[in-house]
């Protein structure tokens, strides 16, 4: 996968990216599932804590993973460390998103389905 390390200023950014095969859904804080904002909030407190650890992964300054991180962030930074995408996602299918999980489990250490379903 091609990818580039970069900086993106804080107002360029947009939560999710919903493309002709492949989605990645961004859902406030107000509607997600009690489980989830639980998990939010300890998210929010280790972020408060412990700053950002991880780069935000883009595609054309669409967020696909660190949704999250970004919304809890926003208000406090000018600007976030990204993974750029360089590949045309619009057309991805579930065997490219495999290979986005190996790319954030070398990132990262998680696995894809943790965010994606």
């Amino acid at each position: 996968m091609r990818f580039r390390e970069t900086a993106r200023p804080t107002s360029a950014l947009r939560c999710g990216y919903d493309g002709q095969t492949i989605h990645f859904d961004y859902r406030p804080y107000e509607a997600r599932t009690e489980a989830a904002r639980a998990a939010y909030d300890r998210l929010r407190a280790d972020l408060l804590a412990n700053g950002l650890k991880d780069p935000l992964i883009t595609y054309r300054d669409h967020i696909l993973i660190g949704m999250r991180r970004f919304e809890i962030l926003r208000d406090k930074r000018d600007s976030f460390p990204c993974i750029e995408i360089l590949e045309d996602v619009r057309h991805w299918t579930r065997d490219d998103l495999r290979r986005l999980n190996e790319l954030k489990r070398d990132l990262y250490g998680l696995r894809l389905n943790e965010f994606v379903g």
